[in-house]
């Protein structure tokens, strides 16, 4: 069985994660057992999700055509105020494609609705799942993700339930669209200017970033 060593995995061992999940993907499976369909990587609360990301985009995991998902959780016993402070958590919720509400049940009555549509707020291209039912909560949590086409829906249910009046005082989402023609090194010297000026604060979801792993 593969082992990683103890450390954290968003930092120290980000190399030893690419080998650790190399190996899981090579070893032999038992008899009458397809390939491994789906590989969780469950983190703390205090990771910092780009560098995971990063990762993951290494060559050697990006050979095999994986596709990521990052699922984020909003824990409705925490103060959302409080959670709005804290740079990991707004670091995760931005990077989400998921954020799933849970301990739904300890929210007074009727306040659901409210808390999706501030976990919407704080990252409208993400699939918000606020069900009570665990199980259906957890399924719709880990559902094959639709790749493009699912970030256009999300887009376009975004712009229709009118999530962009609920303003954060913290976090903006944008959109940019590239001019017809432009060179590669155009677009990556734009990239390398914008990465540049906003550092640790940005957080992007380009289309061939949504796959599931």
């Amino acid at each position: 069985m593969p082992l990683m060593a103890n450390g954290c995995v968003c930092c120290s061992l980000r190399s030893d994660l690419v080998y650790t999940l190399s190996a899981l993907l090579d070893a032999p499976r038992p008899d009458g057992e397809g390939p491994l369909q789906r590989v969780i990587l469950e983190c703390s609360g205090l990771s910092r999700p780009g560098p995971i990301i990063a990762s993951l985009a290494d060559p050697e995991l990006a050979r095999r055509g994986l596709r990521l998902t990052v699922v984020c959780t909003d824990d409705c016993a925490r103060d959302p105020d409080a959670l709005a402070e804290m740079d990991e958590a707004m670091a995760q919720f931005g990077a989400a494609h998921r954020i799933v509400l849970t301990k739904t049940d300890l929210l007074p009555d009727g306040a659901l609705d409210a808390r999706a549509v501030r976990a919407a707020a704080l990252n409208p291209l993400a699939a918000v799942i606020a069900d009570p039912d665990r199980r259906r909560a957890v399924q719709a949590a880990f559902a094959p993700s639709q790749g493009v086409a699912d970030l256009a829906g999300l887009a376009a249910r975004m712009l229709t339930a009118g999530v962009q009046g609920v303003a954060h005082p913290r976090i903006r989402v944008m959109a940019a669209r590239a001019h017809a023609g432009i060179s590669w090194p155009e677009f990556s010297e734009w990239l390398d200017n914008l990465a540049g000026l906003c550092g640790e604060r940005l957080r992007w979801a380009p289309p061939s970033a949504r796959r599931n792993a």
